[in-house]
């Protein structure tokens, strides 16, 4: 049996680093994806192939994920061991793997790759028990696994969007409770670019950990907080003051984007541009100077934004480090906005679009 998976990417319009954080998130699935074309075996060997990325890899069953070669390939080996350690039967399938989502991009190319693959092996093993067929709990299962793959120790929100997404809409997600609630998108009254800086990163390097890890310590220095997500702006004098630095820029950072990002989730929902936009310009100067994830080439391409008429606000999206920027713009502005930065920063409007599918070819299974 031959089955097709695809799951998109994602821009997260606000809430970063937050979603390890208990917090909010208000992402938006893009059109580029990943697409796993995948035939079963009759043993629980993974075969892998990527013309874009770095050829053949040959999985046996028994292999340790995080030692697979090439390392693009440790992200499905990741999520099958994690499926078959959740009771799916122990298949394995010959895997053709596309892409048009830069990686490293900070479009979430890794969580794709990893819900295309978990929805393409639970369709050609057949039914599995609960936690391989709901999708928030699978949405859990990739997370644990792209963490298992490369280190990074990644929050929900990428995988999530992936599986959960819908068309014409951002999903305000309440990274705490698991639960979302979908946010439409006017395009006539708020314009979506994303601005590539030309930066890539690799999470891998560390910084993403230590800033988890600076939080955790917070956390444990604050009597009373089971996580960050239970302080409100108000709290903030009176709790960070006697923490040792950085730890108090990095919990102002978290407590204020999660009242930006549910701010920013009603403005979307008015159609409220100016809104909009001013709170990507405080979540971009939050994360600059107090969670330091920006760089030269992110505050390159976010100035040059600022500067086109009709763009109301800028700030990079993802991980930081490199990687992309989303704008917001007036309606009619999205156009020029792109030209104008098109002689150093590709971009593009953001058209949200629905989450990750699984069929046989020639028909749409889920």
């Amino acid at each position: 049996m031959t089955v097709v998976a695809r799951a998109p990417g994602r821009v997260n319009l606000i809430g970063e680093h937050t979603d390890y954080n208990g917090g909010f998130v208000l992402p938006v699935a893009v059109e580029s994806a990943v697409t796993v074309t995948a035939t079963a075996r009759p043993d629980a060997v993974l075969r892998l192939r990527s013309g874009k990325l770095d050829g053949t890899a040959v999985v046996p069953g028994a292999a340790d994920p995080s030692r697979v070669e090439p390392r693009w390939a440790r992200y499905p080996a990741a999520v099958v061991t994690a499926l078959r350690r959740s009771g799916l039967p122990p298949v394995g399938f010959e895997a053709e793997i596309a892409s048009d989502l830069p990686p490293g991009g900070g479009l979430a190319s890794s969580a794709a790759l990893c819900a295309a693959t978990a929805l393409a092996a639970v369709a050609v093993a057949g039914a599995g028990p609960e936690a391989v067929r709901d999708r928030r709990a699978l949405a859990r299962l990739c997370r644990d696994a792209e963490a298992a793959a490369t280190g990074v120790r990644c929050g929900l929100m990428d995988p999530y969007c992936a599986l959960l997404a819908e068309e014409d809409a951002a999903l305000l997600l309440d990274c705490r409770a698991e639960t979302h609630e979908a946010v439409p998108i006017d395009p006539d009254r708020i314009a979506l670019v994303i601005v590539d800086s030309g930066a890539r990163r690799e999470l891998e390097a560390g910084e993403y950990n230590r800033r988890r890890e600076e939080c955790e310590r917070a956390v444990a220095l604050l009597d009373g907080v089971g996580s960050l997500r239970d302080l409100s702006p108000a709290d903030l004098p009176g709790r960070i003051a006697g923490l040792p630095d950085p730890l108090p820029a990095r919990v102002r950072h978290v407590v204020t984007e999660n009242a930006r990002t549910l701010a920013a989730a009603a403005a979307l929902a008015a159609g409220d541009a100016v809104r909009f936009g001013r709170l990507l310009d405080e979540s971009h100067a939050s994360l600059r100077d107090d969670y330091d994830v920006s760089g030269p080439e992110l505050e390159a391409a976010v100035a040059a934004a600022r500067r086109v008429p009709g763009c109301t606000g800028a700030r990079l999206t993802g991980g930081g480090f490199g990687g992309f920027v989303v704008a917001a713009a007036e309606p009619g502005a999205a156009d020029r906005l792109i030209e104008a930065l098109s002689d150093r920063f590709p971009a593009r409007v953001v058209v949200p679009s629905g989450g990750a599918w699984a069929a046989r070819p020639g028909r749409k299974d889920e």
